[in-house]
């Protein structure tokens, strides 16, 4: 295959004449002048410093070998690769829920916020996602009354701190009084602002329909601007699926 890359020294119509190119012989005549010009010692001289690159080839080797080479890629140490990059859009999407109550007397709740959220991983420890949230009345113990008492736009951010626990943190558009229609809701002054930050855990229970739960402990920075004056700490407990 060479000599129909290349051709024949003599050269032909067809190939270029190679002729005056080196040779193996000649470059083995140059090596041997070489070294005999150094003096009797010098070939000894030269096994010794191919003996030494030898030995540091070898060096080099075993500290591939060792690190992980042996045919496969060497990792860096202590370098996660992010797990996520090898997912596709959809398999990185996260749906949730969760819920609370608020209650003014110690017999039942007033009060539930209903929530529903998707999220997006980022990479192994964070996730951003929105939501929207949903508060229904529940009346009284004397008189049990489903009502529309607010609803509300969210957005969030997970990161991992360690294992299960999270920092988390979020802004929040809600609209907490009674509304019939939505053209009520057009009413943009009525619509408080919320912004949230705290620590979630997230626990391995499982479920026929969810992956695992989480537990979050909020605080409102913004609670004092509300009117009337909301509760600054916020406890809620979801699901993802």
């Amino acid at each position: 295959m060479l000599a129909k890359l290349f051709g024949s020294p003599s050269g032909s119509p067809s190939t270029p004449n190679l002729a005056g190119l080196q040779t193996r012989a000649s470059v083995n005549t140059l090596i041997q002048n070489q070294i005999a010009a150094g003096g009797p010692n010098a070939r000894e001289q030269i096994m010794q410093n191919i003996q030494a690159a030898q030995a540091e080839l070898s060096k080099l080797k075993d500290k591939i070998l060792k690190n992980g080479g042996n045919g496969s890629d060497t990792e860096i140490p202590d370098f996660k690769p992010n797990e996520q990059k090898t997912k596709t859009f959809l398999q990185r999407i996260e749906f949730g829920n969760n819920f609370q109550f608020s209650k003014t007397n110690s017999l039942m709740p007033t009060t539930a916020d209903l929530g529903l959220s998707v999220g997006y991983k980022l990479n192994n420890k964070s996730i951003v996602g929105l939501g929207a949230s949903y508060r229904m009345g529940l009346g009284s113990i004397q008189h049990i009354s489903i009502t529309h008492q607010g609803i509300g736009l969210r957005s969030y951010v997970d990161w991992q701190l360690k294992k299960q626990f999270y920092l988390s943190g979020g802004y929040e558009m809600n609209y907490n009084a009674a509304f019939k229609n939505i053209q009520q809701l057009q009413d943009y002054a009525a619509w408080q602002n919320a912004g949230l930050v705290g620590l979630s855990k997230k626990l391995n229970i499982k479920t026929k329909w969810t992956k695992g739960t989480k537990l979050s402990l909020l605080y409102d920075m913004l609670y004092h601007e509300h009117t009337p004056t909301s509760q600054p700490v916020v406890f809620r407990m979801g699901y993802n699926f």
